[in-house]
């Protein structure tokens, strides 16, 4: 595809700051508590999104690091879709669902767009 290492970083590091820091840090504080600290998919997702901020962070080998980041955040999410969720809507109250489905919806009035869309 002939895009620079320096362009996919560059898109890798807003995408950290403008999206997944708040994402992470919603699911930490609204989402993971209903199943509670200790339980053990809670603290899986908990190691994991610690592994992921490392990865959005990595400054050396950037090709590797984005491949590493790929595979890694693609298992994260299918965990947390196919297991953690699952196991959340099993026990969650009625307006803990409707917080949660809440705090999901996209901002449409989203003004942050990235400027140099290179996947296109």
């Amino acid at each position: 595809m002939g895009i620079s290492a320096e362009r996919m970083k560059a898109y890798r590091d807003w995408f950290f700051q403008k999206e997944i820091l708040q994402h992470f840090e919603l699911e930490e504080k609204h989402v993971f508590k209903i199943l509670g600290e200790k339980n053990s998919l809670v603290e899986r997702a908990l190691q994991e999104h610690v592994r992921l901020k490392e990865l959005f962070q990595r400054e050396d080998d950037i090709l590797n690091a984005l491949k590493d980041l790929e595979k890694e955040l693609t298992a994260h999410i299918r965990f947390e879709e196919r297991i953690l969720f699952h196991k959340i809507e099993e026990i969650a109250q009625p307006e803990q669902l409707k917080l949660i489905d809440q705090l999901h919806i996209p901002d449409m009035a989203k003004s942050d767009e990235y400027h140099d869309p290179f996947w296109i």
